[in-house]
Parts: structure tokens; sequence; C-alpha cells
């Protein structure tokens, strides 16, 4: 189990039967079903549709209101469809399905200088990217910057 010291709590690793094996990339999926609620706020609305092709980075749902967020592909492929599925907080919302088709292309932008921006277009572009936090309610970076 786990023994308590004067200063907290310190768990074993248990890596025994990991710590001599090589690291290896993971395999693709077969297909992902990527959420259109996957932050705080309004879910995204989609806006691609079965049979469109994308790559990793493709905006595939556009944010559908001040607190919301873009959302990318995470792999690429075609859309095999959007519908309501099983969201693992319960319930079912709108989720992009994408089948992936191997090639894990990318879909590229050029690197801008941000010293070239003003603080409104450095804003625009942190919010097109879907950039989000990382606490528990993924609430949106763009919406951050720019209080009341």
């Amino acid at each position: 189990m786990f023994k308590s010291k004067p200063r907290g709590v310190h768990l074993r690793y248990y890596k025994e039967l990991t710590e001599l094996k090589p690291i290896k990339d993971a395999l693709l999926p077969q297909e992902v079903v990527i959420a259109l609620s996957q932050h705080a706020g309004t879910p995204a609305r989609p806006i691609v549709g079965p049979g469109d092709k994308v790559k990793c980075g493709t905006k595939i749902a556009e944010s559908a209101g001040l607190v919301s967020s873009p959302i990318h592909a995470s792999i690429s492929g075609v859309v095999t469809g959007v519908k309501d599925y099983f969201h693992p907080i319960g319930g079912f919302y709108g989720a992009v399905i994408i089948s992936s088709d191997g090639y894990d292309e990318k879909e590229f932008f050029s690197p801008a200088d941000p010293k070239g921006f003003s603080s409104k277009e450095l804003q625009k572009i942190i919010h097109e990217a879907g950039v989000v936090g990382l606490g528990g309610a993924a609430f949106p970076t763009a919406v951050k910057i720019n209080p009341p």
C-alpha cells in the first residue's frame, strides 16, 4: 500500500514490470470520436460533415459563443459521422467521428513573430488555435486574456 511520512504520502511507483522496457511509439487509432464539448462554456459547432477529408490540425468545429473554443482534428482521415455520442461527463453530446487514413498528415501553419501583432490580433490567433487551460474546465485562453 503506502507509508505515511512527516511530509506527506509517498506512493510506490510500481515500475518493476516496465522500467527496463524500451519506449515505443503508440499506434494510430483506426477511428477517433472528438467531442464538441471539450471546454467550459458552449459546445463548438461542427463545420465538417461525412465524407470530408481532414488532416491533423484541420479545424472541424467553430466556437459557438463567447466562452467556446474551436476544435481541430487529431488524426488525418475521413469524417464518417457527426452525431450525438456518449460523453465521459455523462449524457450524450455532439461529436465528430473520423476514420484514420493511416498517414497522420498534418496541416502546417507558418509561425508568426508575436512582436508584430497587436494584443487583439494575438487574442484572435490564440482563439483560432483552440488554446484552452489545463484545469478541469479547459477554460478558453482567449477569454482569460481579455477580461471585461
